[in-house]
């Protein structure tokens, strides 16, 4: 080799390893701007979460899907050598408190004396971004008991389930039920536990709500932006006004993954952003306040009194079963997202065969697997899986108080980030929302 072109190829080796120095600034760089959010915090999971979309432009789908991978990884890996070497111990993720407790093994009736009602200002949309509280206009509605730290006195809860799994850590609270939220009369409408199915993992648990549908409604809205195709239908990421004024309000929580990973078929009072896909696990929501869950084209169709569907990947449990391809790592079924096996906060949707109680699940560090078996140790019967990852996954609870609504999350270890996406407005991915019933369901 002559030595000009030795002397050319040495300039551009240097050419390439000063751009790639650049490039690794720049990203360093947009990963701490990145990571704070509107109240002033910085998190790891937002930074990566907002860095994962560019990225996504460069190395595509699978490329950030392995990086997301990698780096699950590699935080499981530490929070195992925590817990071996004694580091870490395995806690409630709430506060148990001096609320009346149920055994798992019990359902609840859902009835409680009804507390003292006050006149409150209704709520409106207007949240600055990042606060806690919703400004108010001055037309009263009936003012709900504090919803996650009420304490009514129930009526003792018949049995309908079996336990759920056995304690592995022995953390104060798992395996049973507590009283969660409350109607405005004083009737109890939910309850939650936790279980943690992982044999290899005690630090990890699954949080379970569960809400008694004959006194309550699950309500759908289409994000701004997901789901949706590329300048394609889209819905407003707003929960109707009648709805946030009305003081009926409980708690919302996330939807399914954006289009383009997986293309999963939604739909909102006729407004189809992304058509549904044959087999694919399906929660549809009728006009009376019905819901189903199951497999789109097998189980059901679209009917007339179908108000909103939404799909996403796979069906995790079906007729009572884990689904055939919960243990499967493909793309094709689960969205080119993170492997099967992968542990990362994921949640999941689920109701029992009587179709009579609805479940959500959320929980870190919990694979595939771990869903699945958490699921059936409350008697699912059919369940899906719904988004994943930290900024993704979120459950909140409403109280309204004298100065507006304030939000409480699920599990504010893992939930502390634009804790007021559901009521701002505009939120850009779709979500659930649920409602109390004026009366129980026929």
């Amino acid at each position: 080799m002559s030595e000009d072109k030795l002397h050319q190829r040495r300039s551009i080796k240097k050419i390439l390893g000063r751009i790639l120095i650049v490039i690794t600034v720049l990203l360093v760089l947009y990963f701490a701007i990145a990571g704070w959010d509107a109240n002033g915090k910085w998190h790891w999971a937002t930074a990566a979460y907002r860095l994962a979309d560019p990225l996504r432009a460069v190395i595509g789908n699978e490329g950030v899907a392995k990086l997301e991978a990698m780096l699950f990884r590699v935080r499981d890996a530490v929070r195992q050598v925590e817990y071996s070497t004694g580091g870490g111990e395995p806690v409630s993720p709430w506060e148990v408190g001096e609320a009346p407790q149920v055994p798992a093994s019990l359902t609840p009736v859902w009835t409680a004396t009804p507390p003292t009602q006050t006149p409150t200002p209704a709520p409106t949309v207007g949240a600055q971004d990042g606060a806690a509280q919703v400004s108010v206009p001055s037309s009263p509605v009936p003012t709900p008991e504090p919803l996650a730290t009420a304490t009514p006195s129930p009526t003792p809860l018949p049995t309908w389930m079996p336990p759920p799994a056995d304690s592995l850590s022995g953390a104060e609270g798992e395996g049973v039920w507590q009283p969660y939220l409350y109607t405005s009369s004083g009737r109890m409408v939910a309850a939650r536990t936790f279980v943690r199915p992982d044999p290899e993992r005690p630090y990890a648990y699954v949080a379970i709500v569960a809400f008694d549908l004959r006194y309550v409604h699950l309500n759908y809205v289409l994000g701004l932006a997901e789901p949706a195709e590329p300048g394609g239908l889209h819905g407003d990421g707003t929960i109707p006004e009648e709805d946030l004024n009305s003081g009926t309000i409980l708690a919302a929580f996330n939807g399914g993954f954006k289009a383009t990973h997986g293309h999963y078929g939604a739909m909102l009072d006729g407004l189809v952003p992304i058509r549904a896909r044959w087999d694919y696990a399906t929660l549809a929501i009728y006009d009376d306040g019905r819901l189903h869950i199951g497999e789109w084209g097998p189980d059901f169709n679209l009917t007339s009194d179908m108000l909103a569907y939404r799909q996403n990947c796979r069906m995790v449990i079906h007729e009572g079963q884990i689904g055939e391809y919960v243990f499967i790592n493909s793309a094709y079924y689960w969205g080119g997202t993170v492997d099967w096996d992968v542990v990362v906060i994921r949640s999941g949707i689920g109701m029992n065969q009587d179709e009579n109680i609805l479940y959500y699940f959320a929980g870190p560090s919990i694979s595939m697997p771990t869903l699945a078996d958490a699921m059936l140790a409350v008697d699912v019967w059919e369940g899906m899986l719904l988004d994943i990852n930290d900024t993704s996954v979120h459950f909140t609870a409403f109280d309204y108080t004298d100065t507006g609504i304030q939000v409480l999350p699920l599990l504010p270890d893992e939930m502390e980030t634009d804790i007021n996406r559901y009521i701002a407005g505009e939120h850009e991915k779709d979500f659930f929302y649920i409602t109390a019933a004026d009366e129980p369901a026929p």
